[in-house]
């Protein structure tokens, strides 16, 4: 019941509290929801859908849902993208849909620039019949709006060799604020990524892969995650990783075929939080496909 009570106390009270992106651990799998410079990168016709439960038995914690898929074009000078996500937290039911595309600019034999441009549509939508209300007509919120649409737009750069990576990007650039009477309410505020990561060759058959994302909300607290994988005989992934070092956590990654990729992540909060829940789970699933002449199955690190 408290933790019931401080999500809604968050989440219904916008104009305290502008909403965040949704968390992912397996991002560095697919890249495309941070940086639409992602589109196409790999030379590859690649899907995948992920699914995550966030802080499991908390009334009103974060679930999210997403399905994504990219390829290049043009002999791997362009990449196009698109990703279709549904976010349900506290009364909150928000849904996007975005379009990518992404010029990918050779500098070197080894070094590569990736510029990307995503367009979209954002649902915002509030469900206040899960809400247990003392008075059925509460004035505080007879006049809110239970849901509306935002065009949002967003850009980004990744400059990238096959071992090495370095991000920056701003998924919406446009905040999202709704009035009601004299008091505006901000429902969304631009948030920007830096990433980066790189592969270390340990031996033949072992090799550990380093990789960071760090988010800068403006009024938010900074936030980064650290994360270190083994990556063994180039077929399974192990790797644990933090956030802020308020959440610690493990995933893995399964090659089941040259095409079919699977994985698993668990997080566990180390705050006062981690008595009322039973950690945050999530999975995925891609598949890559080669279906243009120029394009070719590789083995890929991001």
């Amino acid at each position: 019941m408290k933790a019931r009570l401080i999500l809604i106390l968050l989440f219904v009270s916008g104009c305290a509290w502008a909403q965040q992106d949704p968390l992912y651990n397996l991002y560095q799998f697919n890249q495309l929801m941070v940086n639409p410079a992602y589109a196409g990168l790999n030379n590859i016709l690649s899907v995948s859908m992920h699914s995550r439960v966030q802080w499991l038995g908390v009334d009103g914690a974060p679930v999210t849902n997403a399905i994504s898929g990219n390829t290049s074009f043009h002999r791997n000078r362009h990449g196009v993208g698109a990703w279709l996500a549904h976010d349900r937290f506290g009364i909150n039911r928000n849904s996007e849909l975005f379009g990518s595309y992404a010029y990918h600019l050779p500098l070197s034999d080894r070094w590569r620039l990736s510029m990307g441009f995503q367009l979209g549509l954002i649902n915002y939508r509030q469900d206040f019949s899960e809400l247990d209300l003392e008075f059925d007509n509460d004035p505080l919120l007879a006049n809110q709006q239970p849901g509306f649409t935002k065009s949002n737009v967003g850009t980004g750069l990744i400059l990238s060799t096959d071992e090495l990576f370095f991000g920056l990007s701003i998924p919406r650039m446009l905040d999202v604020r709704t009035e009601n009477g004299s008091v505006i309410s901000t429902r969304y505020k631009r948030h920007f990524y830096a990433s980066g990561g790189a592969v270390l060759m340990l031996s033949s058959f072992v090799k550990m892969k380093l990789s960071t994302l760090a988010r800068i909300v403006d009024g938010q607290p900074f936030s980064a995650d650290f994360s270190s994988t083994l990556i063994l005989g180039e077929t399974l992934w192990l790797g644990a990783f933090a956030r802020n070092f308020s959440t610690v956590g493990v995933n893995a990654q399964l090659d089941i075929t040259e095409t079919i990729r699977a994985g698993y992540a668990f997080e566990y909060p180390t705050t006062s939080l981690a008595t009322n829940n039973f950690g945050s789970h999530e999975l995925m699933i891609a598949i890559d496909l080669k279906p243009l002449t120029f394009q070719y199955y590789k083995r890929r690190y991001f």
